[in-house]
């Protein structure tokens, strides 16, 4: 019989118990921070070696163990091509500046903190993804702002592009103008806390949104490592 994914989660949970490996509060903090997007993956992986599990461990504990090693082993295999999000403490504004400059996560706390209110982010067909609540950030212009950006003439400033980039080489680009020239600009955000949690407590860090976006999920960026200022 199908199991749903609750039903997964007690029953591996009962079972990593007896064996010792986990306890429940850390069993299922682990599954729940599996992405949705690869639940069904494994959920029709777990439904293979769950009955094996059971009945190995029913006739000997040593032979559980291996059977559970070799679960991990096929579960590594699954997940092996999911593109990891490395948390970022600090941010880099390069590229066409006087000088580099690195921001840290204590210098955006010292920046003034804005309620925002609640963000739900979308997809590209605009269906939902996720919610932030009680979202809580610090403005991002004002850190740019104190960058100088090298550039002969003013006007050459509407040839400008910044590039955003994540921790796991997702990339945003955003014009001069639109930072600087369009109230578009006064949406972007560096979240400092959300979900009623420091920021600070969560997998990626550093977080951008914009809160003005049709699709928010296009410039949801998640471990915000570099800010490159260029041009065209």
């Amino acid at each position: 019989m199908k199991l749903q994914w609750a039903q997964i989660n007690l029953h591996f949970v009962c079972i990593f118990e007896q064996l010792g490996i986990f306890n429940s509060d850390s069993c299922v903090s682990a599954f729940n921070n599996i992405s949705s997007s690869l639940r069904k993956l494994l959920g029709i992986l777990l439904n293979r070696v769950y009955c094996s599990i059971q009945t190995a461990f029913s006739m000997h504990k040593n032979t559980a163990i291996l059977t559970f090693i070799l679960f991990l082993l096929l579960a590594q295999v699954g997940f092996s091509q999911k593109t990891v999000i490395a948390p970022t403490h600090q941010l880099t504004i390069s590229g066409l500046v006087e000088k580099p400059v690195t921001i840290t996560y204590a210098d955006i706390l010292k920046e003034a903190i804005v309620p925002i209110g609640n963000v739900t982010i979308t997809n590209h067909l605009g269906v939902f993804k996720k919610e932030y609540y009680n979202v809580k950030g610090v403005l991002l212009l004002p850190l740019l702002k104190k960058v100088s950006i090298v550039a002969d003439n003013p006007k050459l400033l509407s040839e400008y592009y910044f590039v955003f980039r994540a921790s796991d080489g997702y990339s945003v680009v955003v014009s001069w103008n639109e930072l600087f020239n369009t109230e578009i600009g006064n949406s972007f955000y560096l979240v400092v806390a959300a979900n009623n949690q420091p920021q600070i407590e969560a997998p990626e860090k550093i977080l951008l949104i914009a809160t003005k976006d049709i699709v928010t999920g296009r410039r949801h960026i998640k471990g915000l490592q570099s800010i490159e200022v260029k041009r065209i």
